[in-house]
């Protein structure tokens, strides 16, 4: 187990980072102790061997300190500049080194608007870490499941529901809570729930509409009651030609009647269509 696994490594949710199928991830005791005690024992440090700048400038423009000495900048104006160093190198000699986030456990970000409702840009007084739960406020709703955000300039990160899924559309609204997860941004809830609520609702409707045969899906596409629809007209058409060839077969028998079962025409033609010969019985030629 390396002592460099991070909280967000350690209470992962699957298995497999990021991959659902993989199954619930049970964090170790053994993880959990070994991360503990590194933190416990990087903070008893800081008390003992500490010290404190508001800028980076002003950390790298002081080399009095000892070899070893832990310092923290907490005010640069460039964000990745805030963190933790540490002295390499004796009294008026060596560098400083960046070794550590600082060590909060709550980051508060703000929507700059400069972006989108699907691409945000936020800035933070700190740096975004693996380590810290972010909390920011978007100004507006997303329109689609497609949303990534980017922190104080850095590479957009994807946001993801905590289960690994895209958010709905309109399920970022308002306060949102979340922690980097590689090139994730990975919510602390699985989604907003007006979002989840108002997809139900949309498909409820959608369903009732398909019931009532007023919402099809496209040209040749019917609902139950549209096929149920087009069998009673077919139906009917069915009756009403059988009621015309009735119709006629009664017309026909009525143009025939006096002509006795049995006997044959006395006048008539035969022969090809095109040279028919004439003939008549009762005349006595052909």
């Amino acid at each position: 187990m390396s002592l460099m696994q991070t909280a967000a490594q350690i209470w992962r949710d699957f298995v497999t980072d990021g991959v659902p199928s993989s199954g619930r991830a049970k964090p170790k005791k053994a993880d959990i102790r070994a991360w503990g005690t590194r933190i416990e024992t990087f903070v008893q440090s800081l008390g003992a061997n500490a010290a404190v700048y508001l800028t980076r400038s002003e950390l790298y423009g002081d080399l009095s300190r000892p070899d070893k000495t832990l310092a923290w900048v907490m005010q640069d104006p460039t964000v990745v500049y805030n963190g933790i160093y540490q002295k390499n190198g004796g009294p008026g000699a060596g560098a400083w080194t960046r070794v550590a986030d600082l060590p909060y456990s709550f980051i508060v970000a703000t929507d700059t608007g400069d972006g989108t409702p699907n691409e945000i840009e936020a800035v933070s007084s700190l740096p975004i870490s693996q380590s810290a739960l972010v909390w920011m406020t978007v100004g507006e709703p997303n329109t689609t499941t497609t949303v990534t955000v980017s922190f104080n300039g850095d590479t957009p990160l994807h946001i993801k529901t905590n289960s690994g899924n895209d958010p709905e559309p309109g399920g970022l609204v308002g306060t949102i809570m979340g922690i980097k997860d590689g090139s994730l941004f990975r919510l602390v809830s699985d989604q907003a729930s007006a979002a989840v609520l108002a997809s139900a609702e949309a498909a409820v409707d959608l369903a009732e509409a398909w019931a009532q045969g007023i919402a099809p899906g496209g040209p040749g596409t019917y609902s139950s009651k549209q096929w149920a629809d087009q069998g009673v007209a077919a139906r009917d058409d069915t009756l009403a030609s059988e009621g015309r060839a009735q119709d006629l077969v009664d017309a026909a028998q009525a143009a025939f009647t006096g002509f006795p079962n049995g006997t044959v025409f006395d006048e008539g033609y035969e022969g090809p269509y095109d040279g028919p010969t004439y003939f008549n019985t009762d005349e006595g030629y052909e």
